[in-house]
């Protein structure tokens, strides 16, 4: 049991640096998808665009951009609150240590059940669940 605690907490740490990569880059496309809408509307074949009669599409490409920036600001602010110390970030990585697994049966299956969610929480909390 060890060493499935041990690998989840190792994949937690990956989708911790991973994460907020990949939603920065979803900032990135939908911040360039809002420029180059407004671009391609000022020009004169405006027509030909496949948003010109649905104006409300860049802006809303624009909020999704700020967003996936956002997001792993939020994340590493509720797993704080939560009370652990897994930080989603580019620049700070800080590995966890993954909890020790002796006794993971407890008492009653409710304890067995808070057991569990205790040893896999870096795994939960990286993607916010």
């Amino acid at each position: 049991m060890q060493g499935l605690v041990n690998f989840t907490t190792a994949i937690a740490d990956g989708i911790a640096v991973l994460l907020p990569a990949f939603c920065y880059l979803a900032a990135c496309g939908c911040f360039f998808f809002f420029a180059w809408t407004l671009w391609t509307w000022s020009q004169p074949h405006r027509q030909n665009h496949y948003h010109w009669h649905r104006p409300w599409v860049p802006w809303v490409s624009l909020i999704l951009s700020g967003v996936f920036a956002s997001f792993p600001q939020f994340l590493t602010m509720a797993d704080v609150s939560a009370g652990t110390s897994l930080t989603v970030s580019l620049t700070s990585y800080a590995p966890t240590t993954p909890p020790n697994a002796s006794n993971v049966l407890g008492n009653a299956p409710t304890t067995a059940v808070v057991n569990v969610v205790t040893l896999f929480q870096y795994f939960f909390q990286a993607f916010g669940a």
